[in-house]
């Protein structure tokens, strides 16, 4: 499906360059060229494990740093993966190419007392199976007398029952956010 997504053309461009171009001799003011540019569907999973920043991870677990060095730490990971998504701070060239691009969904999870990946957004139905999965992920850990808990932000088209639905990307990062922070608390 995503093969219908894909797209490859050249696109034409002009390059100015002042006439004098110093030691090297002169050369042409104007160069054209041609960049040959390409559309698709991307997706990305990442992990950010909140409880294992400022402890230690080798031979024994333990804090390394203090609550509040632990939490500026937390912050500054949430920024700067938050800063990549609102921003659109991913692909290529962007100092001097400005592609056109969007952000179309999106899925975020905060667990508690285990680790819970995202189903792998390549797949089609990945937020719905992402919160099937974590409904049943809770229920099978409380059938053996484990408390836990997974919230489940989407950013769709589609609104999904038992999760968090966002209406933009930054909503979504704003309830990720402050579910982090007040865990922290």
């Amino acid at each position: 499906d995503s093969l219908e997504s894909v797209a490859i053309e050249a696109q034409f461009h002009a390059r100015h360059v002042p006439a004098e171009a110093g030691a090297g001799g002169e050369r042409a003011a104007q160069m054209i060229y041609y960049v040959e540019v390409a559309s698709a569907l991307y997706g990305m999973t990442i992990n950010l494990d909140i409880d294992g920043i400022g402890k230690t991870s080798l031979v024994k677990i333990e804090d390394a740093v203090d609550k509040d060095e632990k939490v500026r730490r937390v912050k500054a990971s949430l920024s700067a993966l938050a800063g990549l998504f609102i921003t659109s701070g991913f692909g290529a060239k962007l100092s001097r190419f400005a592609p056109v691009k969007s952000i179309e969904s999106a899925v975020a999870t905060v667990s508690d007392n285990i680790a819970f990946t995202v189903t792998p957004p390549q797949i089609p139905t990945y937020i719905e199976d992402t919160v099937r999965r974590a409904n049943e992920v809770v229920n099978t850990l409380k059938n053996l007398g484990i408390d836990t808990a997974i919230n489940v932000i989407t950013y769709s088209r589609t609104k999904i029952e038992k999760a968090k639905n966002v209406a933009t990307i930054e909503e979504l990062f704003k309830e990720l956010t402050d579910i982090v922070l007040r865990k922290l608390k």
